[in-house]
């Protein structure tokens, strides 16, 4: 199902449509959900290389899916790191 999801994400950027955050949130989600969180830092890197600003669901998804993976370390350090620079995270 993600990567039917992500062929659909890719085919309209190929088009010409710029990805927005919620579309970026979407897929990131997904990958969290599918227990692929390498896949969902990466497209959240490509995010903020292409100039789209995270939100807070950003994070509560990356944060979600370090804790799914058991990777209490990395989710406290990200959740941290977020409210040092004045972030509000939900709480996990």
């Amino acid at each position: 199902m993600v990567e039917k999801a992500r062929e659909l994400f890719d085919d309209l950027v190929k088009q010409g449509m710029f990805p927005t955050t919620l579309m970026y949130n979407t897929m990131i989600d997904a990958y969290c959900k599918s227990r692929r969180t390498e896949d969902a830092f990466a497209l959240h890197n490509c995010m903020l290389d292409g100039g789209v600003l995270p939100n807070t669901a950003t994070y509560n998804s990356l944060i979600g899916g370090l804790y799914s993976k058991g990777d209490t370390e990395g989710a406290k350090r990200l959740k941290n790191e977020l409210e040092n620079k004045g972030l509000k995270i939900d709480k996990h």
